[in-house]
């Protein structure tokens, strides 16, 4: 009867030590996805903040752009305006001309 308990016993403490062996592997596992999980969050932290500042940055050129766009908008209107004055002197001076040369072939 004795060897049978000690059978047991011995089982029991191969069991005992295996399921401690099982329990010590899982905790290695265990810190290592705490350590990769810890790495991931930190990659994932590094590309939102990337993320941000590269809208930031695309958020002032948009606003650079746009204010260039009005610039040069505002300076084609002026030119325009500039033409459409030049052009009705320049009528106005043919209209002259006209006249005097009129004038002028009257006197011949």
């Amino acid at each position: 009867r004795m060897e049978r308990l000690s059978d047991a016993a011995k089982s029991n403490q191969d069991a005992i030590r295996g399921t401690q062996e099982e329990i010590a592997d899982y905790r290695r596992q265990l810190q290592s996805r705490t350590i990769e999980l810890e790495t991931l969050r930190g990659t994932k932290e590094s590309l939102e903040r990337q993320r941000m500042e590269s809208e930031d940055r695309h958020h002032d050129d948009l606003n650079s752009l746009q204010e260039t766009i009005n610039q040069l908008d505002n300076e084609l209107k002026n030119t325009k305006w500039e033409m459409a004055s030049q052009l009705k002197d320049y009528q106005e001076l043919l209209n002259v001309k006209m006249a005097l040369d009129i004038e002028i072939a009257a006197y011949r």
